[in-house]
Order: C-alpha cells, then structure tokens, then sequence
C-alpha cells in the first residue's frame, strides 16, 4: 500500500513526462532482455513521488505490490518484504503448495506476519521458528514469496522509500532486478540525501546498472508554471502572479510544503494567500491542523509519533488505554484529516514522515519517555521477541537495564543471522552510556560489538571495543573472556597490518589461556598461535602449533576448534612444493568440519587459501575453483563477514582473467566497496587502460608514484588481494612493489615511457624489502619485466636487477611461475635483437595451456612468439601465432587486442615474393631505412646515433617517423616489418 497523502489537487499537475515514462516502462513488461524494467524514482522528502507513483498504480489494471519502508526499518531484516505482502499473506487460507520446498525459511522471514492473522492461530505459533536458515536461503525464500505474489503478471512492484530499508529487502529487490521472466516493473524510491556511500542501497544501485539498464525517474520541485496549475485545481480558479510567486518562495516548490501552507490559510480564494497569516514552516502548518483536534484524539497522535513510524493497533491501545471501539474512533478521525494511515492489517503509520516529526518535537522529553516506557511494557507483557524494538523502547524510556539485556539479546541472534552491522548498531545502542552498566553486562555487549565491527571491517571501532572488553573481563577474572578478547585483538590488529601488536595480542592471549588449563579456549590461543606461524610463512611452526591444538581439543571434545587448526595446516602444504594436493584435501575436509559445525570464520579461510592454490598454482583446475568460489561467495554473504569482501573481488576478479571475461572483471572491481582503496582504484585504473582509457590509469598512477609509503605489507598465507591482471594473491592495498607493477601494466598499455620508467623504480626502490620465497612476487617482477621490455627509457641494468631478483625468489616446481620467468626472458630476448633464444623461451613459456594465467598474459607471450618468429623469416609460423593471440582476447576488448589484431595484419599483409625494398606503401627515406635496419638488428637510439654519426634525439625522431609510417607500434614491431618486407640488408648504394 501506497502510504503517502492524496494530495489537495484532484489532478496532478507537472509530473506528465514522469509519469509516461513510467507508463512506457510498465508497457515493456516483461523487458526486451526477459528481465523486469526497473525505475529508480529520486527526490527529496515532500516533492511528490509517493503522489506518482498513486497515479500509476490506480489508473493501471497491472496487480499492484506496494509498501513503503519506515524509518527504524534497516535493523529489521525483510521488513519492508513482509509490509508489500501484508494483503497478500492475510488472504491465504492455507500455506501455498508451490512455496512447500522454503516453507520454514518463509516463516522465518514472514514471522510475525503470519501470527498477526487470526486464521492462522491454528499453522503457526506465536514464536518465531528456531531452525537456522543462511542468508541466502532467506533470500531465496524472499524471491520466491515476491514472484509468487506477482504470479503470471503483469504487476507493479513498489518499493517507498528505501534510504530506510533494511540491507536484506535492498539485496531482495538487487536480486529481482536480474531475475529472468519476471512479469512485473520494479519502482523504487529514496531520497538522495539520506544515502551515503556506505549506504546499502549506494552499493546496490551501481552493481544493477553495470548488469542492466535502469530508468532513473527524478522528480523535482514544482516550477512556478506548474505551482499555478496546482493552485487552480484546488481552488477552481487562477491565482494571480504575486500569489504564485509568494508561495513559491516559501515554499521553494516542495509539493508537501505547499499543500500544508494551503491546507493551513483557512481560505477559499487563492489571492487571499499573500495577505493570509501563514505559517511560515511545514511543521507549523501540521501543528497547527492538529491544534483542531480534542484531547484524546491529540494524545493517540502524540504517542502514535512518538512510538515509531509504524505502530500496531494493539500496543497503541495499551499504551494509550483505550478500548477497541475507543481507539477506532479517534484513528479514523485522524485518517480523515490526512495525518494517519492504515497500512499493513492493524498497523498504523503517518502519511508523511515530516508529521510525525514535527508533532513528536512538540512533546516535552518526559512525555516521550512516559509513552516509551509504557510500551516497552507492553511488549514485554505481551511475551514479545522483537530485542531491536524492545532495545529502542527501553533506550528511549531512559531504561538502562532493560536495553543492555535486550540489546545483547538481539545483537547475539543478529549476529547469528548474519546481520552484523545491525548487530553492532544495536550493541552501541546499549553501550552509549557504558558506565551505567555492570562489569559483566558491559563486557557481554563489547564482545558482540567488537566481533560485529570486524565483521563488518570497521577496525578501530572493533578494536575500541575489543580493548575494553578484556579490560572488563580481567576485572572480573573471566580468563576464557579475556583470551576470547585478546584473540580478536590479535585479528583486528593483523588487518590494521600492526604486526608486532598483533604478535603482543597472541602472546598475551596465549600466556592468559595457560592459566586455564585443559579448556577450549586454550586449544583456541593454539590454533591462532599456529595461523600466525603460517603467516608469517613459518611452516614448520606452524605445523607444530596446529598439533598442539588439535591435540589438546580430541583431549577435552571441543570439535569446534578443528576446521580452523586445519585451515591452518592445508595453508602450511598447498605452499610447500609437491605437497599441493594434500593441502588441498586437508582445505577440503576443513571445510565440510567447518559448515558442520557452522563455524563460518573456519569456511570462509579454508575456501579462500584453497583459491589461492587452484587459480595461482593448479593446472586445468578452473571447474574446481568456480565450484569453491561460489561456497565461499555465499559463506562471506551469508554470515556477514564484509570484512572479507576484498578477498572475494581478488578471487572473482582473478576467474575473471584467466577466463577472459574484461566486462565481468569491470564489474567485479568497480562494483563492491573494499578495505583497500589505494589497491582498488589501481586496479580499476588498469582496467579502464585496458580500454584504451588513459586519463584514470595516468592520474592515479602519477599520485601513487609520487608517495612513496611504505604501504600494507604482503601476507605469508596468500590470504590478501592481487591485481585482477596478476596471479599472486598476496598483495595488500598500498604495497610499493605491486604499485609499480600495475603501473608498468598501464605504462605497457598506454605506450607510456614516463609512467614506465618511474614504475620501475618504484619496485627497484623496494624490492630488497621483501623476504625471499613468498608466492607470487616472483610473478610481479616478470610481469614488470613484460610490460617495460620495450621501452627504451627503461635502462639495461635495471632490467638485468629485476631479472636477478626474480631468479632469487623463483621456485623451479610452481608451473605458473616457470612459464612467466621464460617469457619474461623472452621478452629480454626480444629486446636485445635475438630472435632465436626469444622463440625458445616464448615456446617453453608456452608450453602449457592450462595453467591458471590470464588471456592477456597468453595472448602477449603468443603475439612475442609471433614477432620473433617473423624476425627469423618464419612467417607461416608467425601469422598463427598471431591468430591464436588474437583468439585469446575475444571476450577481452581494448588496446590489447587492437595491437595483436594490427600485428596480425601487417604479418598477413605482405606476400612471401615480394621483393626486398618494397617501402612503396611505407614511404620510408633512404635514411629511414638504414634506421629501421639498425633496429631491426637490435639496436639502441644510442647506438644508431653513434653509427649513422647523428644526434640521439635524431634518432629518436627516425624512430618515430619510421614507427608512424608503418604503423607499427613498438620498436620489435617495426623490426618485424622489416623482416617481412626485406629491409633488413643494406640497401644499394644510390647513384
């Protein structure tokens, strides 16, 4: 149901183009691509959406599924799903056979929708079903309840308001969006100035238009034209000019503003409003209507307002202590005068947010928390569930006991339900004023507070709080909390990329759990000890911790702490050579423990360093890799561990690339916020190179390589992000080293020197800092010697030091590895003019085509073959070696493929006969082409000077001219176009 007013006029005047707009989409149902046109309809509080979007849904014979979210709504999950199908749900008369196979998890998100209709008493009782459901299974429930109401179609699915939505019924209708035959249009509204870029719905909107188009539907103020429509439909005659403009002024266009100054001047005649004592506000115009009311009608208004956006009939009833018949009276009265509404069965609601809030801010602070309480009352007499209206209650009555207990209560079964930031905002609610709370309780509500602010990533709140809840559990001497607290501590620490406060933590953790003895919270400090050895890539160690503590949790039957020790020992082998497969079996059986014994933490390690291994290390193991990113897509979701969102871009962008699918890795990297944004917007950059964007790669680059931190260091157990572009997946955000390897990337695709040369010696800056033998840097130091090989401004030396440390850091049985330091080796080749070793080692990089790299690597290492190829006069061999790059790149448009497809045909162009010196099309000078002989030879600007006897920025210009006129685009290119046309030789003397 539409809740907004009706509106003063009997026609709607200045939304013609919006509302045909509407209508074309809604003719469209279902959509050209057989998914649902979806509308996004913005504007601010009072400018009329709601009144659009009544004009649509009742002059259409579409089915109509509407409700509006309320303010308070986001920390309860599916709200706004259960308000679209109130009516929907009230008219069954027995749970829908199709709906069978989610029928407990619909209960769970109906709950308690279905306990609010009487002839349901007998199906369903009063609580709230116990089972435990993902997140994704709720969503799937969701889905299936909504198009189940839409049924055959066509429908109107509206969705008010959703700045207040809860995250779930924003994912809900994300979901519907892209579900294919869905014969309904999706509208929803928000105001822009109630979402910020951490706002679910902020992150929701870009990632439906990269997989969609959207309609955007904004609906401004009214113009002075339409002003003067408006006021002739009310009065039934034309104001004048002055009128119009006085009230437009006032009201600055705001529809809602302009109908309560009308509503509120007590006058017929529209040219009595300049000289009318009017209310100069909105919330003057409401009080005053509301000052008409009597004394009993006034108090259900004030306590309505007071007690949220949406109020149940019988908690109204007992607040206020009124009967039925009573209550009934004094509602309709309100409906009648435009200020309450009815929405779902016996709930109630203002017809405008900006009237609630100016009649509750009438209300002394007493008067709010006397209604507050007595509905807190209320509810707890009513044996009521709901912890999140219970805390608000009890925190609104000044009820400090009251709202730490139940603000625990549901923080805990949020959490549980994967709703962490809910849950932290809910803890916070009970901890405002902390030194009202006992020692325990407080220490209770820190620990959910700090595990949901880690989930969540918002490190230095779940740090505060992990800080005083071992300062509260010492002074209780709660060993096993205090552990518990330090524990996550060490955890918040390590992402801060603290590493000696995360080792203090451990250790402090550790020597506190000793004191317990034999008890699960000891084998916990163990487990940990252990991951820390595995970071810190001690293997050993590792091992030997991991022992410690599964031995001690068979001893004392705590199963629990299993999965995550053997996370911690899979880590330990997928990264010892020849080891890989039992690491892998070891994850796996990880991972089974982990989802039986619901351990999500455990799940989601074992899924991403199994990852780690498969798309950096595995042959032809991509199947396996989609089936276990997809467990650990769902498992990051399910359980709210956003904090884990970058791992899950760096695994679904990595798929991405070796699958060769440019448009999904866009999506992937631009559509999700992450913990790492210096890492995020290089990437993105890259990307945007790729298409041949070179304004976001060279600014973003130019900032980068100006500072010069010392970044986030690298992780031991592969656990941190890469390039979508790299192979590693051990990089975090910020890493001097992978700065300038993404900045080699984008200088090799912008054909950017500059950007080159200084990239080079970003990583030649830092690359003593990093310990030998961790996985994946060697790859970064041959994917820099890919990018820059061609470039003169990049020095012969500083190639030869990247190449050695490559050589140190290189491990001979990693495949993946053994294929980038041969082309990379290639490429040096290349670069000093001999072909022959750069078709040996392009052919040993080659010689696999299964490894777990990405086109663009591929479809490179095969485009140098075919340039060296060439150079030798192979020119058969040269053109397939192009055509197979080319075919590696279809999914993958952009500069990339534009090159090979324009070495391909200069390769393909000129016949095997054709006689040497045919320059005809090129146009070369007799000088040009001595130059392009000497090029061809292999040949430096430095040294083509010194033999032609010319300046070396003449050369340069040679170079250049010879570049342009054969349309080639590096200097082994234009050597492999005198190869072709045989220029290679001297030519005759002239004369």
């Amino acid at each position: 149901m539409l809740h907004g007013r009706a509106g003063l006029s009997p026609i709607m005047v200045g939304r013609e183009a919006e509302l045909a707009a509407l209508r074309a989409l809604l003719g469209r149902v279902p959509g050209d691509d057989g998914l649902p046109p979806v509308a996004v309809v913005g504007g601010e509080a009072g400018v009329g959406k709601t009144r659009l979007l009544r004009e649509l849904c009742e002059t259409t014979d579409a089915r109509v599924l509407a409700a509006q979210a309320q303010e308070g709504d986001a920390a309860r999950p599916f709200a706004l799903l259960r308000a679209v199908l109130a009516s929907t749900v009230a008219a069954w008369e027995a749970f829908p056979d199709e709906l069978r196979a989610r029928e407990h998890a619909i209960r769970h998100v109906l709950h308690p929708l279905l306990s609010l209709a009487p002839h349901h008493a007998g199906d369903h009782a009063a609580e709230a079903p116990d089972e435990q459901h993902s997140a994704e299974e709720f969503a799937l429930a969701a889905a299936a309840l909504l198009q189940h109401a839409v049924g055959e179609g066509p429908a109107v699915v509206v969705l008010e308001d959703l700045h207040w939505a809860d995250a779930e019924s924003i994912a809900l209708w994300e979901r519907l969006t892209v579900s294919p035959g869905l014969p309904a249009l999706l509208v929803a509204t928000f105001r822009p100035e109630h979402v910020d870029r951490r706002h679910a719905l902020a992150r929701a909107l870009p990632e439906i238009e990269r997989q969609r188009s959207v309609a955007h539907v904004p609906v401004d103020r009214l113009t002075p034209e339409a002003l003067t429509e408006l006021l002739a439909a009310v009065y039934g005659k034309p104001a004048t000019a002055t009128t119009v403009q006085t009230l437009h002024a006032r009201t600055l266009g705001n529809a809602f503003f302009v109908e309560e100054l009308i509503a509120g001047s007590g006058t017929g005649d529209p040219d009595d409003l300049p000289g009318a004592e009017l209310p100069w506000n909105a919330a003057e115009a409401v009080l005053r209507r509301v000052d008409e009311l009597d004394a009993e009608t006034r108090a259900v208004l004030d306590a309505a307002a007071v007690l949220g956006p949406r109020v149940d009939f019988e908690l109204l009833a007992a607040v206020i202590g009124v009967g039925e018949r009573d209550l009934l009276a004094h509602l309709h009265e309100l409906e009648r005068r435009g200020l309450v509404t009815e929405g779902a069965a016996d709930v109630f609601g203002f017809r405008h947010a900006l009237a609630r809030e100016a009649i509750s801010s009438q209300l002394f602070d007493r008067e709010r928390r006397r209604l507050h309480d007595a509905a807190l009352a209320a509810l707890e007499d009513g044996g009521s569930d709901d912890y999140v209206a219970l805390a608000q209650h009890a925190a609104a009555a000044g009820r400090r006991d009251a709202l730490a207990r139940f603000a625990g209560q549901g923080a805990r079964r949020l959490l549980a339900e994967g709703a962490s930031g809910e849950a932290l905002r809910l803890a916070e609610l009970a901890l405002a004023d902390p030194d009202e709370l006992a020692s325990d309780r407080e220490a209770s509500l820190r620990e959910h507070a700090a595990q949901a602010a880690w989930r969540v990533g918002a490190l230095e709140v779940a740090g505060h709080h992990a800080e005083v809840w071992r300062a509260r559990a010492a002074e209780q001497g709660d060993l096993a909390g205090e552990a518990r607290a330090l524990r996550q501590l060490a955890s918040v620490r390590w992402f801060e990329a603290d590493t000696q406060a995360h080792w203090e933590a451990l250790e402090a953790a550790l020597e506190v759990a000793r004191q317990l003895g034999d008890h699960p919270e000891h084998a916990w400090c163990l487990a940990y000890r252990s991951q820390r050895h595995g970071l810190t890539g001690e293997g050993e160690e590792a091992v030997r911790w991991a022992d410690a503590a599964l031995e001690l949790a068979e001893r004392i039957g705590s199963e629990e702490i299993v999965p995550f020790t053997l996370v911690n020992k899979g880590i330990v082998l997928t990264d010892t050579p020849g080891r890989e497969e039992e690491g892998l079996d070891l994850l796996d059986r990880a991972r089974r423990e982990a989802q039986r014994l619901d351990q999500p933490h455990a799940l989601i390690r074992a899924c991403h360093n199994a990852l780690v291994c498969l798309l950096h290390e595995m042959p032809g193991r991509l199947d396996e890799a989609r089936r276990v990113l997809a467990l650990n897509v769902d498992a990051t979701r399910r359980y709210g561990h956003d904090i884990f969102a970058f791992d899950l871009v760096d695994q679904e962008s990595q798929l991405a690339a070796v699958e060769g699918d440019l448009d999904q890795a866009e999506r992937v990297v631009s559509g999700r916020p992450t913990r790492y944004p210096v890492l995020t917007a290089q990437n993105r950059a890259v990307l945007a190179a790729e298409r041949g964007e070179a304004e976001p790669a060279r600014s973003t680059f130019s900032a980068a390589l100006e500072a010069d931190g010392p970044g986030v260091g690298d992780r031991g157990d592969g656990s941190g992000p890469s390039p979508p572009i790299g192979r590693d997946g051990t990089a975090r955000g910020g890493s001097p080293v992978v700065t300038g390897f993404l900045g080699a990337v984008a200088a090799h695709l912008l054909d950017d020197p500059e950007l080159a040369r200084r990239s080079v010696a970003r990583v030649l800056a830092h690359v003593s800092e990093r310990p030998p033998g961790n996985r994946g840097f060697a790859g970064h130091l041959c994917d820099t010697i890919l990018n820059v090989a061609r470039f003169d401004e990049v020095g012969d030396d500083q190639l030869e030091e990247l190449h050695r440390a490559a050589l140190a850091e290189h491990q001979t049985n990693r495949l993946p590895e053994v294929a980038r330091l041969a082309d990379a080796e290639a490429a040096l080749a290349e670069r000093r003019g001999d072909h022959a070793t750069a078709v040996v080692r392009a052919r040993d990089a080659l010689a696999r085509s299964d490894l777990p790299l990405a086109v663009t690597w591929y479809a490179e290492a095969r485009a140098r073959l075919a340039r060296a190829l060439a150079a030798l006069g192979e020119r058969e061999q040269a053109q397939a070696e192009a055509q197979a790059a080319l075919a590696h790149l279809e999914r993958w448009p952009g500069v990339r493929r534009e090159r090979i497809a324009a070495l391909a045909r200069r390769l393909g162009a000129a016949s095997p006969h054709e006689g040497r010196g045919t320059d005809e099309g090129a146009g070369l000078t007799a000088r040009e082409r001595e130059v392009l002989r000497l090029i061809a030879q292999g040949h430096s600007n430095r040294e083509i000077a010194e033999r032609l006897f010319i300046a070396r920025k003449t050369a340069a210009v040679h170079v250049s001219n010879i570049l342009r006129k054969t349309g080639t685009a590096s200097r082994t290119e234009a050597a492999a176009w005198a190869h072709a046309h045989r220029l290679t030789e001297p030519s005759e003397p002239a004369g």
